[in-house]
C-alpha cells in the first residue's frame, strides 16, 4: 500500500461537526457545523466493503470507505464523530479515527468511514 498519488483525489470533501442535539418526536435530530479550513479538502475515497444491517427492523445498506486525506494540523484534528460531506454528490460519510497508515509521519491520514443507510440524508449515528 502507497500513498495516493495526486489524479487519484478525486473528491472534494467538507467536514463537520455536531454541535447539539435534540429529542424531536423521541428521535434525538443533530445540528452540524462546518469545520474552519475544511471546507474543500481533497480526497481519495474507496469502497471497501458493503453490507446489509438491521436497524430499527428494517433492512439498511451501509458500504464502508477508505478516506484518504493529506495530513495536515486542521485533519489531524478530525475526531470519530466528524462526518465528510462529498460536495459535488452530497454523500455522507460517517468518520472513524484517522490514522497515519504509511508511517510517514504528517503526510496523510486514512479514515475508516461508513455511509449512513441513506446516503444522503442527514448521516445521523
Amino acid at each position: 500500500m502507497e500513498p495516493p498519488k495526486p489524479g487519484e483525489l478525486r473528491h472534494a470533501l467538507r467536514f463537520e461537526r455536531r454541535i447539539n442535539g435534540g429529542n424531536v418526536g423521541g428521535v434525538v435530530k443533530y445540528d452540524w457545523e462546518a469545520l474552519d479550513g475544511l471546507d474543500d479538502i481533497r480526497a481519495k475515497v474507496t469502497p471497501r466493503l458493503g453490507g446489509d444491517e438491521v436497524i430499527a427492523g428494517r433492512v439498511a445498506g451501509k458500504v464502508q470507505y477508505n478516506v484518504e486525506i493529506r495530513s495536515s494540523q486542521a485533519t489531524r484534528c478530525l475526531k470519530n464523530t466528524d462526518r465528510a460531506i462529498n460536495t459535488r454528490t452530497g454523500e455522507v460519510y460517517n468518520l472513524g479515527q484517522p490514522i497515519d497508515p504509511y508511517k510517514i509521519q504528517r503526510r496523510w491520514l486514512l479514515i475508516d468511514a461508513t455511509s449512513p443507510g441513506d446516503a444522503r440524508g442527514e448521516g445521523e449515528r
